[in-house]
C-alpha cells in the first residue's frame, strides 16, 4: 500500500505540474508582457565611465544592461545578447562609441545614434563583436592610446603578464604586443623575477608616449610606447593595485604648446598597494633605466594594518593637487566601512585638506570630471566633479566648491525606497489650465451649466500652482543646503519637447506610512525627478487617540502619530 500511495502521489505532483504549464501557455496566448521602461537605481552595477567629447557617463549591470546617461531626461539602454555580466567599460576618445568586456572575454562595439536629439530616433546599438575567450588570458585591465596612424586602440593587460592592442574600430587585435619576457630582457637582473599578472596600465595623457605597466608582485615599468623599450624599471614591496600619472596644470599647458622635450623634464606618477600606501614617484622622461627616480611615500591612515587602496586619482586645477582614493583605512575600525577619500595639496604642503566619505554601499568605482562645460548662459565653466557609483546609489561631488557638498541627482529615484503604502497619480492637462482662466471664470456667470466644471478646474490648477511652489520653498529649506549650487554637470544630448520642473503636467504621489512621509515625482519623463517631500506623521491621528482625548480633563493632551 506504501508503494501504492507514493506513486499515486507521484502521479498528482506530475499532473499539477502539466497542468501549471498549460495555464502559462494559456497566458501567453492571451497576454503580452513587454517591458517599456525602467526607472530607479539600477542594481547590480558593475562598472563605469565617462566621455568627455559626449559630456556623458555609461554604467552597465550583472544583467548584461548597458546605460548612458546624458542630461537629464536623456537616457540610452541596451542589453548583451549574453547573460555574462558586464566587467568593464571604455568609450572610444573622440567619438560615439563605446567598448564593454563580458566576464566571458566577449568585447562588444556599441553606437549611439542621434545623440543630439532631433526628429530621428535615437538608440544604442551593437555593431561589432569579438571573442577573446579562445585568444587571450583572462583581462585584468585596460587603458585606451592612439597607433601610429591615428587609430585608437585599446591596451589589454592580461593575467599572464603580457599586454595586447585591440583595434577599436574592427574589433581585431593588432600587432602592437608588450610581451612579459621582453620586459624582464630589458631591466636589471635584481628584477628578473616572475612579476605576475598586469594589474594596472596607464597612458599618458595626449602624447600617448609613456605607458605605466604595473605587475602583480610590485614591479613598475615605464614603457616608452614610441620606441618600444623599457624606460624605467621600479620595484615596490608590495602588491600594486593602481597606478596614475600625476598632471600639474601647468605642465599640462606647456605640453600643449610645446611637445618637444628635454632630457631635464620629469614625469610623476602615484602607485597605489596593497598596504594602504601610496607613492609618488619622479622619472625622467628620456631616462634610462639605470637612473633612479625619486620616491615619496604616504601613508595616510598609518602605521596601523590598513585596507589595500584599490583605486587612485589625480587632478590638478588652479594650483591645487587633488589625490582621491578608495581604501587605505585601518582595519580595526573600518573593516566594514565603504569610505573614499578626497585629499587636496597633500604633498609638501602645511594646508592639506583631507576628507574621508562614508558610503552606505561599497563603492564599485568612481571617476573625475575635469573638464569646461558651457552653461546655459553659454560660457564656460570650470567643472571638478567625483562621481561616484556604488551598490545602491550615485553621488557626485562638487570638489570646485570649499565646502564639497553633494550635487542633487537627478537620476535614480526610486520611488521603493521604503514601503509604499498608498500612491495617487495626479495628471494636469493644459484645457483645465485654459478653463481656469480669469476670462474664462467672468464667463461662466452667463452660463450656469458650465461654471462647476469651471470651478473643479479652478481647484485643480491651484493644487497644481501649489505644489510648484513647494517645489521652490523646498530648494531653500535646511535640508537642501548641503547640495552644491552649481548645476548637475553631466549635460551632454538633447531632449525633443524638453519640459522643466515647472512645465511638468504630470505628478506621482507616493505615500510611505512605516516612515511618516510623502514623495511628489515629476512622471512626465521616465527618469521620475524628484521634487519634493512632506513629512506627514504629524498629521495622523487614529479613532484611538480621540477616545483618549475625551477621558482626558479640562487641557487634553493629544498624541499625534500611530505609533506613539
Amino acid at each position: 500500500m506504501e508503494f501504492v500511495r507514493s506513486i499515486r502521489s507521484k502521479i498528482a505532483v506530475v499532473g499539477t505540474a502539466n497542468q501549471d504549464v498549460r495555464e502559462r501557455e494559456r497566458r501567453e496566448e492571451y497576454f503580452d508582457f513587454r517591458q517599456t521602461v525602467q526607472h530607479g537605481f539600477s542594481s547590480k552595477s558593475t562598472c563605469l565611465c565617462y566621455s568627455v567629447k559626449l559630456n556623458a557617463f555609461a554604467l552597465a549591470t550583472k544583467n548584461g544592461f548597458i546605460k548612458v546617461f546624458g542630461k537629464p531626461n536623456v537616457e540610452f539602454v541596451a542589453k548583451c545578447s549574453s547573460e555574462s555580466p558586464i566587467v568593464k567599460l571604455l568609450f572610444v576618445n573622440d567619438e560615439n562609441r563605446l567598448l564593454s568586456l563580458s566576464e566571458d572575454q566577449q568585447f562588444r562595439l556599441w553606437e549611439i545614434k542621434n545623440y543630439i536629439a532631433d526628429e530621428k530616433e535615437a538608440s544604442l546599438i551593437s555593431t561589432n563583436e569579438f571573442d577573446a575567450s579562445g585568444r587571450l588570458k583572462t583581462i585584468t585591465c585596460w587603458t585606451q592610446k592612439l597607433a601610429n596612424d591615428g587609430t585608437p586602440c585599446a591596451l589589454l593587460g592580461t593575467e599572464s603578464g603580457n599586454v595586447y592592442s585591440l583595434n577599436l574600430h574592427n574589433l581585431e587585435l593588432t600587432d602592437y604586443l608588450i610581451y612579459q619576457d621582453v620586459v624582464l630582457q630589458n631591466i636589471p637582473d635584481d628584477y628578473k623575477l616572475n612579476p605576475g599578472a598586469v594589474e594596472a596600465l596607464d597612458i599618458y595623457p595626449k602624447l600617448n608616449d609613456k605607458l605605466l605597466i604595473g605587475y602583480n608582485r610590485g614591479l613598475i615599468i615605464v614603457w616608452d610606447a614610441k620606441n618600444n623599450q623599457v624606460q624605467q624599471t621600479l620595484a615596490e614591496n608590495f602588491r600594486v593595485q593602481s597606478l596614475c600619472w600625476w598632471i600639474d596644470s601647468e605642465s599640462a599647458e606647456d605640453e600643449e604648446i610645446d611637445s618637444a622635450r628635454t632630457s631635464a623634464d620629469s614625469v610623476k606618477f602615484l602607485s597605489a598597494h596593497n598596504d594602504g600606501s601610496y607613492v609618488l614617484h619622479e622619472t625622467r622622461r628620456n631616462g634610462l633605466s639605470n637612473q633612479m627616480p625619486s620616491r615619496m611615500e604616504y601613508k595616510p591612515f598609518g602605521p596601523f594594518p590598513l585596507k589595500p587602496i584599490e583605486k587612485i586619482l589625480h587632478a590638478s586645477t588652479n594650483g591645487d593637487q587633488f589625490v582621491i582614493f578608495s581604501g587605505g583605512m585601518p582595519r580595526s575600525s573600518f573593516s566594514d566601512k565603504f569610505v573614499l577619500t578626497v585629499e587636496q595639496n597633500p604633498i609638501d604642503s602645511q594646508e592639506t585638506k583631507r576628507v574621508c566619505f562614508d558610503f552606505s554601499s561599497k563603492i564599485v568605482d568612481f571617476l573625475l570630471i575635469d573638464q569646461q562645460i558651457a552653461s546655459e548662459s553659454g560660457q564656460n565653466e570650470d567643472i571638478l566633479a567625483l562621481l561616484v557609483l556604488c551598490e545602491e546609489e550615485l553621488v557626485c561631488i562638487d570638489l570646485s566648491s570649499d565646502d564639497w557638498p553633494i550635487y542633487r541627482n537627478p537620476y535614480f529615484h526610486s520611488i521603493h525606497s521604503s514601503p509604499v503604502t498608498a500612491a495617487c497619480y495626479a495628471c494636469f492637462s493644459v484645457n483645465q489650465k485654459q478653463e481656469a482662466s480669469p476670462s474664462k471664470i467672468a464667463d461662466s456667470g452667463s452660463q450656469p451649466q458650465h461654471s462647476d466644471i469651471i470651478n473643479k478646474n479652478v481647484a485643480v490648477v491651484r493644487i497644481y500652482n501649489n505644489i510648484l511652489k513647494l517645489a521652490e520653498i523646498g530648494k531653500d529649506s535646511v535640508e537642501n543646503r548641503r547640495f552644491s549650487k552649481k548645476v548637475w554637470p553631466i549635460r551632454g544630448g538633447g531632449v525633443i519637447g524638453e519640459n522643466k520642473i515647472g512645465e511638468c503636467e504630470d505628478f506621482l504621489i507616493t505615500g510611505y506610512g512605516k516612515v511618516g512621509m510623502a514623495l511628489i515625482f515629476a512622471s512626465d519623463y521616465s527618469d521620475m525627478q524628484f521634487i519634493f517631500w512632506i513629512r506627514i506623521r504629524s498629521l495622523q491621528f487614529s479613532l484611538f487617540d480621540a477616545v483618549k482625548c475625551r477621558d482626558q480633563s479640562k487641557n487634553p493632551k493629544r498624541v499625534i502619530g500611530l505609533e506613539n
